[in-house]
């Protein structure tokens, strides 16, 4: 893969998984904001195009969109582009909550719960309602920055609280707190 090129390989495997109509659309219909206009975006990088700027053939490109869409538990980290983007980890939280513990957006803050506690970015914003939060996952990877290692989400879940069917731990949900990080951190 052409180095750098990661976000335009993201873009494209969105643009198979939304042509093929490989999403959850209940999911995006009740829990996404903007996917009309995602939509929109993600159809100017088709696979021939991208293999061009990648270096992916377009096979592998739609071969691995169609993988990670049917597979029951898939993430994708370790963009180079999307890490430019946004350097560190960000947790969501309403600007009710967040001026409530005296946080203002791009604090550091942690993010605690009965297991544990993880440093983010705070991203104040109407996205998430009042009394709830919303913590980006996919870190704590020993190669990915500093930033991202230290925000292992699954610190903060309770590892034995697993769903009866999978056996995976139960993620999704759980009660914690937000604290703005001490200045001198």
């Amino acid at each position: 893969m052409r180095s750098g090129t990661d976000g335009a390989l993201a873009l494209s495997m969105m643009n198979v998984i939304i042509k093929e109509d490989l999403y959850d659309y209940q999911f995006v219909d009740n829990w996404t904001v903007g996917f009309d206009e995602l939509r929109g975006y993600v159809a100017a990088f088709p696979p021939e195009e991208v293999e061009a700027i990648t270096w992916v053939p377009q096979e592998v490109i739609v071969e691995t969109a169609r993988a990670i869409a049917t597979a029951r538990h898939a993430t994708l980290c370790h963009y180079t582009g999307l890490l430019k983007m946004q350097p560190e980890p960000n947790v969501l939280i309403n600007p009710q909550d967040a001026k409530a513990r005296g946080i203002a957006d791009g604090d550091r803050v942690y993010v605690e719960s009965p297991w544990g506690r993880v440093p983010f970015r705070a991203k104040v914003t109407d996205w998430v309602v009042p009394g709830s939060v919303e913590v980006n996952v996919g870190g704590g990877g020993p190669l990915q920055p500093e930033p991202w290692r230290e925000a292992n989400a699954n610190y903060l879940t309770d590892m034995d609280n697993r769903d009866p069917i999978s056996g995976f731990p139960v993620l999704k949900a759980l009660l914690c707190e937000v604290q703005k990080a001490p200045a001198d951190e």
